[in-house]
């Protein structure tokens, strides 16, 4: 029994072993896919600082423009563009808000 259970133990060891390696292969293999090792591509997004405090983003290797959420506000609120959606939200507002006063009403007489 002693001989069984140190075999058992000692295969579920190699067994336990072995699978860690093949996993650690795996890992090793799809990082090769990926292209993680090459040193010709470039990173998705870098963001940089230089020297005047500036915040420089690029996005596959090309250089990103900044436009401040402030400026971009103002042109937005300067553009007289026709927002179906808006228009429709406000038209259900107006007809819903008219209808439930009319039904106050008519109840609170």
């Amino acid at each position: 029994m002693k001989l069984f259970t140190l075999k058992a133990l000692g295969l579920a060891a190699i067994m336990f072993a072995l699978a860690l390696g093949g996993m650690q292969a795996a890992n090793g293999g799809i990082n090769r896919i990926k292209g993680y090792g090459d040193s010709g591509y470039k990173q998705p997004v870098s963001f940089e600082r230089d020297g005047r405090e500036e915040l420089k983003v690029g996005i596959m290797g090309e250089e990103a423009a900044i436009i401040s959420l402030d400026k971009r506000a103002r042109e937005s609120e300067e553009s007289k563009g026709f927002n179906l959606f808006s228009s429709m939200g406000k038209a259900l507002t107006s007809v819903l808000s008219g209808a439930i006063k009319g039904i106050l009403e008519f109840f609170s007489r």
